[in-house]
């Protein structure tokens, strides 16, 4: 029966699970990058790319090249201020037919195995809302300054505490996340838990995008438990062209 073999390594398959946003405003060649990493280390798997780059900066994506994403490159406009942002996210979600969701950027290196064990977890206890592993930042000696693109790593940093909120109480995990914040932009979260709290960040006309991930992060928090994992979950780069939220 498929429920006996659900989490075998062999049927177990990301692309029926979650879909990932690749929020993308120019860094067309990190988004090659991105792209090729995800089709070398993951078995199928479903990725919006949400570019809200101006014209000329747009990556223009040959689906052949990656024959293990399936890809859906909506038209976005240029990410002009916060409210297009936010837009280009709702619009994303509602693309999703998939029970989970998470958004990344051009510059994150995400890890298979983490994926599928915390979407194992989630599928398991619906009293959680989200789940990430570690995460740790990393920088390179690039060949090429202008573009950071490839080159040795010097510096990994670990970022955030290696801790979930389990509490069964919303204000007791709002006062563990205080002792021990985490960043929660980039983790894996139902997908109807981050449409509402995205559609809730329009209704409040919020002004910045760093009370746009502190809305979204307490959201999570208050309305669920959120799960760590230990795994390694996210990489993403420091360099020269980072983004407010990346």
């Amino acid at each position: 029966k498929l429920e006996n073999n659900y989490y075998d390594k062999k049927t177990f398959m990301l692309i029926k699970k979650i879909t990932i946003i690749l929020l993308i405003k120019g860094r067309p060649d990190f988004t090659e990058r991105w792209l090729n990493y995800v089709n070398d280390n993951f078995n199928h798997l479903n990725v919006i790319i949400a570019d809200g780059s101006i014209e000329k900066e747009k990556y223009v994506i040959s689906k052949d090249s990656f024959p293990n994403i399936n890809i859906h490159s909506p038209n976005f406009p240029y990410d002009i201020d916060i409210r297009t942002f936010q837009n280009k996210i709702l619009e994303s979600i509602n693309l999703i037919k998939t029970d989970y969701v998470c958004m990344m950027s051009n510059d994150d290196f995400i890890f298979k195995d983490s994926f599928e064990s915390i979407i194992k977890f989630l599928d398991k206890n619906p009293e959680y809302n989200a789940g990430r592993g570690d995460v740790f930042d990393f920088a390179i000696n690039s060949i090429n300054p202008k573009k950071n693109i490839y080159g040795n790593i010097y510096s990994i940093h670990k970022l955030y505490h290696s801790k979930g909120f389990d509490e069964n109480n919303a204000i007791e995990r709002l006062v563990g996340f205080k002792k021990f914040p985490n960043g929660l932009w980039h983790c894996i979260i139902r997908t109807n838990v981050l449409k509402e709290a995205v559609a809730k960040s329009i209704t409040y006309k919020i002004s910045s995008l760093q009370i746009l991930e502190n809305l979204i992060t307490f959201y999570i928090v208050i309305s669920g438990k959120v799960y760590f994992d230990l795994s390694l979950y996210l990489l993403p780069q420091v360099h020269s062209e980072m983004q407010t939220i990346s």
